[in-house]
């Protein structure tokens, strides 16, 4: 089959699904035709496992990449295949941010066999918390949470999020994604979705040549590292536009089917 050993990886919210936040039926079709003729489907999200409630293995026959490739879940087997998280280096700078920005909401997210902990319970965490069916344990300092973390969160509306980024800037030991908006992802040092998706293809086997990325946005930039084309739709944020090595259809025209077709020119 013409895709044996190719695997391609998709950002979950805002590039498989639409604006409406379902999948475009397009999307599904290409997907299930994809995989048909032997290729590896799988989601490259930000999103932990706590907060993962879409799987459907019709869809999805790879393990899902998580918290922008810090993990990698087998839904199949029921078992990360590898979590690259936070452990204890990360606390003297989560604890400066507790310190030195007392309005900000903090969000700790540990293995699949742990809830969510929260640090400080702002609005902005609480609906963070409720959009993705998930209720946290609040702890009062970090030796009560049990790394390692997937990721941690920063909700740092209000104008803090410069302020929260430059406190990072002076944490080596640990990333951070830079953003405009109000959310800041802290995740370990060398981990981001390009890492991660070359770890997954390295584990599945597939060649590098044979490994492919789509997303939409400033998250996803990362993947054209791991990929041999990273794909972003039309109406993708301009970060993602501007390192697309090709840019397909918009998010609700089927933007991931659109990749596959570009695919199966590829490999006619």
């Amino acid at each position: 089959m013409r895709f044996d050993g190719v695997l391609l990886a998709s950002d979950y919210d805002g590039t498989l699904t639409g604006n409406d936040g379902t999948i475009p039926p397009r999307n599904v079709e290409k997907i299930r035709e994809f995989i048909r003729e032997g290729g590896l489907f799988t989601v490259c999200t930000g999103r932990t496992f706590q907060g993962c409630h879409f799987y459907d293995p019709s869809l999805i026959n790879a393990p899902v990449l998580q918290a922008n490739g810090a993990a990698a879940y087998d839904y199949a087997a029921h078992r990360h295949l590898f979590c690259d998280g936070l452990d204890d280096e990360c606390f003297a700078t989560v604890e400066a941010i507790y310190r030195d920005f007392p309005t900000v909401g903090i969000e700790l997210y540990p293995l699949a066999e742990h809830e969510a902990y929260t640090l400080r319970m702002t609005p902005e965490s609480a609906r963070h918390f409720a959009a993705q069916d998930i209720v946290p344990l609040p702890v009062t300092r970090l030796s009560e949470t049990a790394p390692p973390f997937q990721k941690v969160m920063i909700a740092a509306q209000g104008g803090f999020s410069a302020g929260v980024q430059a406190l990072l800037d002076k944490h080596p030991e640990v990333r951070y994604l830079p953003t405009s908006g109000d959310w800041v992802e802290i995740l370990k040092k060398g981990v981001d979705k390009g890492a991660g998706l070359a770890k997954l293809a390295r584990l599945l086997g597939c060649k590098p040549q044979n490994v492919y990325g789509i997303g939409d946005g400033y998250n996803d930039l990362d993947m054209k590292r791991g990929a041999a084309a990273f794909f972003v739709p039309s109406d993708g944020a301009p970060e993602a536009l501007a390192a697309a090595t090709q840019v397909v259809a918009p998010r609700d025209e089927g933007a991931v089917a659109a990749a596959i077709e570009r695919l199966e020119e590829r490999y006619a």
